[in-house]
């Protein structure tokens, strides 16, 4: 696979600039780092590959890594790029097949609706007669050949009960691996990735989509060869330990540029069954696109923090009960007081204790959600007692559900107003 990775290791993506996590301090419901979730009932490796390409799509999800897949239950590790209402966006992703989702012991519970879960596709039964085969009238000829694949990696490619779909097996493709094909068609429509699957012995058991094909390797070159004898040695150098940190139970993440410039994340990752590591999967996605993007966010994040902070206007954020969360340098000097003097303090501490009672009212507003915003001429308090009538503008952050995140202000100095005999809210 051409060019050396540039990064390793989980945790070590390009993180986001900091102008939303300054947003995201308001929120708890936000996901930072990489989370488990837990989906159920899946009927089969096809259902599984639907929802996983669902989650795949959610703006902040850099990947995802299937860690089980049995007795109806899919457990998948979402990884995340930037800060995601992960709960939020995945009612939004799965809509009516959602049930409940909740968050306990740090997973998220999907229930999905088990009127919405497909029924998994099933292999064409064969004619076969009791004895023939060695097998029941009810035993097709693949369920034999299942057998002769090691027990936990059949399972992982076909939970119990699940017959598997016809899929084409590629014509290098080894006779014992027939569990392997289950998986690897049903993720033939997802043209996004790529996926290479392998046993504990680190033989490639399967192969879908073109990212490996566009760097040199077919199904016929890799399915039924062991990954040391199948790769370049360039490349075996450049990924061994990738592949043994899997059949060990760990994930490592890497990312590497084609001959194209094209980056590519290459994800390689343990798969279990009852908590024994039965083989592992490659997959390989595109995401110079998503690279990009996340470029471009990274710069207008930048702009966003020169602007909050060297604007000529005050501009503060606080958190849902008023506390200062962040305070701009314009804000402080009115004030006569340093951000860090003002952070963690009461906002309505700067207040005139004569226009206090006002503006509680209006707060008391925006936190039981009758108005999203207000604006109120007041009185601050600097640091040498002094007083200085400005103008409030504020407004609430609230979440997808309608709860209070948090508020941001911008205040207006006697410099732009004329000062008010007294408080009065302007709606």
């Amino acid at each position: 696979m051409t060019e050396g990775p540039i990064e390793s290791g989980r945790g070590e993506r390009r993180r986001a600039g900091s102008a939303p996590e300054l947003l995201s301090v308001l929120s708890a419901g936000l996901t930072r780092d990489d989370v488990e979730v837990v989906l159920r009932p899946v009927s089969g490796p096809t259902h599984a590959a639907t929802l996983t390409a669902a989650i795949e799509r959610i703006g902040g999800v850099a990947g995802t890594s299937v860690s089980a897949l049995a007795a109806g239950e899919l457990r998948i590790v979402v990884r995340v790029a930037r800060p995601v209402s992960l709960g939020s966006e995945l009612r939004r992703v799965l809509h009516r097949r959602l049930r409940t989702c909740a968050v306990m012991d740090g997973r998220f519970h999907v229930q999905l609706d088990s009127a919405t879960v497909p029924a998994e596709p099933a292999a064409p039964e064969s004619a076969a007669t009791p004895g023939e085969n060695g097998g029941t009238p009810d035993e097709s000829p693949a369920d034999h050949t299942m057998d002769t694949v090691p027990g936990p990696l059949a399972q992982v490619a076909r939970p119990a009960g699940v017959r598997p779909a016809a899929a084409p097996r590629p014509a290098a493709q080894d006779p014992d691996a027939p569990a392997a094909d289950v998986m690897v068609g049903a993720l033939r429509s997802m043209t996004d990735v790529s996926m290479l699957v392998f046993d504990a012995d680190l033989r490639f058991r399967g192969a879908t989509g073109t990212a490996h094909e566009q760097h040199g390797y077919t199904p016929d070159q890799l399915v039924g060869r062991s990954a040391p004898e199948a790769l370049t040695p360039r490349d075996w150098h450049r990924f061994q330990d990738a592949y043994r940190a899997a059949v060990a139970g760990r994930t490592t993440v890497l990312e590497f540029r084609g001959a194209d410039e094209t980056v590519y994340e290459y994800t390689c990752s343990p798969v279990l069954h009852r908590g024994a590591v039965v083989g592992g999967m490659v997959v390989t996605r595109d995401v110079t696109a998503l690279r990009r993007d996340q470029l471009l966010l990274s710069e207008l994040q930048e702009v966003f923090e020169l602007t909050f902070d060297h604007s000529p206007i005050c501009q503060a954020l606080l958190s849902p009960d008023g506390r200062w969360l962040r305070v701009n340098r314009a804000l402080g000097e009115l004030l006569g007081r340093a951000e860090p003097a003002l952070v963690g303090r009461e906002a309505h501490e700067v207040t005139h204790p004569e226009d206090r009672r006002v503006e509680q009212e209006l707060v008391g507003d925006l936190v039981a959600g009758r108005r999203d915003r207000y604006a109120l001429q007041k009185r601050l308090v600097r640091a040498d007692g002094s007083a200085v009538p400005v103008h409030v503008r504020m407004s609430a952050v609230r979440s997808p559900a309608g709860g209070l995140r948090g508020l941001i202000a911008q205040i207006l100095d006697d410099e732009v107003l004329t000062r008010a005999p007294a408080p009065r809210a302007v709606r």
